[in-house]
């Protein structure tokens, strides 16, 4: 049985899948998203209060509250609350700033695209150059987008 080529090459083919999956579920089962060009991991989880870090930038926090989740980045809380969509896999967020802009963001087909008050599509560019954000008027710093993926 041992000299059957066939049988040696798929035994080693189904030890080296196992290897590669088993090593590989701590890359693909992290929390992790970026924030303009800082990548966040996750640190810890303490009741309702979760913490990412970034070795970049300051820490980012999430509190939930049933629908409700409090983002915390750089001392200014943003409220997000997720509400059904029409389609059950497909949700909407509503996006609250601490100035009190507010946006909606919804998922396609896990494609998030966020609207104004006005339900016009707001598009997620962001300019730089020499690794500094270029930032138009009245464009916020965190895009709704990017806040929806940091607390959900």
């Amino acid at each position: 049985m041992l000299k059957n080529p066939t049988f040696v090459f798929f035994a080693l083919l189904l030890t080296v899948s196992l290897t590669v999956g088993i090593l590989s579920h701590a890359y693909f089962a992290a929390r992790v998203f970026n924030i303009e060009l800082n990548t966040y991991t996750f640190q810890s989880e303490v009741g309702n209060h979760i913490t990412y870090v970034s070795p970049s930038a300051d820490p980012v926090q999430v509190r939930s509250q049933g629908q409700l989740r409090t983002l915390t980045i750089e001392g200014k809380e943003y409220a997000l609350t997720k509400k059904a969509g029409e389609q059950m896999d497909q949700p909407s967020f509503d996006v609250m700033y601490p100035d009190g802009r507010h946006f909606e963001v919804r998922d396609h087909g896990r494609i998030l695209l966020s609207y104004d008050e006005q339900g016009l599509w707001v598009p997620e560019s962001m300019l730089f150059v020499n690794d500094e954000r270029i930032m138009s008027e009245g464009e916020e710093r965190f895009t709704p987008v990017t806040l929806v993926t940091a607390a959900y």
